[in-house]
């Protein structure tokens, strides 16, 4: 064989040697390493899924953490299971029933949501009857053997037609909204007994505002430099009428009840609502509740100045 043959022969056998290898190294070990990459793209996609739903499920738990919050601040109750509609509707009437309240009652199903293990399901409860009847109800909601959170309340003159022709000048029209829960493991509503209470009259939620409150007892506000506190601004909530064009909160009038937790406000326009520390109000917002005394204290803000403002519970 000539040099120049054998010289081809090598070449074409090294060329021949380089492209089985690189055939055998991309057909074989690059499939195997492409196989694992894929399979790992798929877990992270996967996982990636997860987090999302983990980060969607956040703000619920949140608002959960808030729900348990409250209910640890205060409020009476058991979360039942087996809760519906018709279960809170014949609970509702068993309680009217039992306590002989003449008071008009609907239940009207809004919505409901899924919060961790707990199902919330929002009502709107309506009806006409005696102002003394409505608090009665409001009571059994917020002090009852099952846990209700009554989120808003709307009480107003009662009428039978659009003329203005009034049913009775003692009869009110309220609304509330209240949220329910329910829970798998909690013990059957039907089950729940009813346990012994009853609100405290309305006599003794009412009283006349003095011209002057007097400063609260130093037990009320423990660790604090009462020399350095100011002076509480006892006029009426009508004096900040002029600063409420650049307030969106509740426009104050009175004060008709007060709790630990919550204090019942008439507006100017007549309507009651409910209140909790931090609400907004025309001008300002609640920062305190003094159940010893009967009394809310408003920080006031017209943009220039802060002031604190001390109200009463009012039977005008």
């Amino acid at each position: 064989m000539s040099y120049a043959g054998r010289n081809t022969l090598i070449i074409a056998v090294f060329w021949a040697l380089l492209l089985g290898v690189g055939f055998f190294y991309t057909n074989h070990h690059q499939s195997k390493v492409m196989a694992k990459l894929i399979t790992q793209k798929k877990q992270l996609s996967q996982r990636v899924e997860e987090l999302k739903k983990t980060k969607a499920q956040l703000a619920q738990l949140k608002v959960y953490y808030s729900h348990l919050i409250e209910l640890n601040s205060g409020k009476n109750g058991v979360i039942p299971s087996e809760e519906s509609p018709g279960e809170t509707f014949d609970y509702l009437l068993r309680e009217v029933k039992r306590s002989k309240n003449p008071l008009e009652i609907n239940l009207t199903f809004e919505k409901q949501d899924s919060v961790s293990s707990v199902l919330k399901r929002t009502y709107k409860v309506d009806g006409t009857g005696h102002f003394v009847d409505i608090y009665k109800l409001l009571w059994f909601f917020e002090n009852g053997p099952v846990f209700y959170s009554v989120k808003s309340i709307d009480i107003s003159e009662a009428n039978n037609n659009d003329e203005g022709t009034y049913s009775s000048p003692e009869k009110a029209k309220y609304a509330f909204e209240v949220e329910s829960f329910n829970r798998e493991d909690g013990p059957k509503i039907t089950e729940i007994n009813r346990e012994t209470g009853s609100p405290k009259p309305m006599a003794r939620l009412m009283k006349i505002l003095p011209g002057r409150h007097s400063a609260p007892p130093p037990s009320v506000y423990p660790n604090r430099n009462l020399m350095a506190r100011k002076r509480p601004n006892t006029r009426t909530a009508s004096a900040y009428k002029s600063r409420s064009s650049s307030s969106t909160g509740v426009s104050l009038g009175q004060i008709l009840a007060v709790t630990p937790t919550s204090i019942v406000v008439k507006t100017r326009e007549g309507k009651v609502k409910k209140l909790r520390v931090g609400d907004k109000i025309s001008g300002g917002y609640l920062r305190e509740i003094n159940s010893t005394n009967n009394q809310a204290i408003f920080e006031m803000n017209d943009g220039l100045n802060k002031s604190e403002l001390v109200l009463g519970v009012s039977s005008k």
